[in-house]
């Protein structure tokens, strides 16, 4: 197969794998570096909250299929981010330090 995101010789940093996706797909740049992916969802242990998560679990899902999640920030806003305001808020302390 020819070389043809990755050039040889010329080495990246962590960051510069996820410029790489701007003209490829991801699929692409991993079958190149001999490797693929699996998302699935992930069974880990949990306790009993109260309320209920749907609203959050329907708003990742609905993240997860509309935005391409490649780059850093893609995944911090889409994914991250809504589980820390909702921890946030379960925890009733959010804290702002740069406004103090």
């Amino acid at each position: 197969m020819a070389n043809n995101i990755l050039k040889l010789g010329v080495s990246c940093t962590f960051n510069q794998y996820f410029d790489l996706h701007l003209p490829f797909a991801i699929d692409d740049i991993l079958a190149e570096l001999g490797c693929t992916i699996e998302r699935t969802a992930l069974d880990l242990p949990w306790k009993p909250l109260s309320g209920s998560l749907e609203l959050l679990q329907r708003e990742l899902a609905q993240n997860q299929n509309q935005i391409e999640l490649v780059t850093e920030i893609a995944r911090r806003e889409a994914l991250i981010g809504p589980i820390l305001f909702e921890v946030a808020e379960r925890a009733n302390q959010v804290h702002y330090p740069f406004l103090t």
